[in-house]
């Protein structure tokens, strides 16, 4: 049968992931990171994995983020909620799609610390016990800036 027309990753502009000539700007498929322009992939935003291909440049021309950002309803890469590790939206602490090592998945898309750890509310960090001027809220297993009331 005939030659394949299209060049594989390796000849192509280092910014294609599929392209017409070899060693030349002319893409079909654009690497992550880059959009398709008129034939030249250009780069994104920077926190986005993907963008728009009529010209993804701005920020609010997000089609996916990078690990740790979320997209937002404008289409914006924002960082996710801290404790998340990624996360399908921006900032809401409810839309974690993975947790850091420290802490597991909970039902309602939080993530939560691993027992008996605590939450710092300060830093979202996990902690082994409530630092001194924290206070403990054995419900929610976190700890909030205040009077001392104690380790968990």
């Amino acid at each position: 049968m005939g030659a394949d027309c299209t060049q594989k990753r390796a000849d192509c502009h280092e910014t294609c992931e599929i392209c017409l000539t070899p060693n030349l700007n002319e893409c079909i498929v654009c690497k992550d990171g880059f959009t398709l322009v008129n034939g030249y992939c250009v780069p994104c935003a920077d926190c986005c994995k993907t963008c728009a291909a009529a010209n993804g440049t701005a920020a609010n021309q997000c089609e996916s983020c990078h690990p740790g950002f979320g997209l937002d309803g404008n289409g914006m890469c924002k960082p996710c909620h801290p404790s998340c590790k990624t996360c399908s939206s921006s900032w809401e602490a409810d839309t974690c799609t993975s947790c850091h090592e420290d802490s597991t998945m909970g039902t309602s898309g939080h993530c939560l610390c691993d027992f008996p750890k605590v939450r710092l509310v300060s830093s979202w960090t996990c902690e082994n016990y409530c630092p001194s001027g924290t206070v403990f809220n054995a419900s929610q297993r976190t700890c909030t800036d205040g009077e001392w009331v104690g380790i968990p």
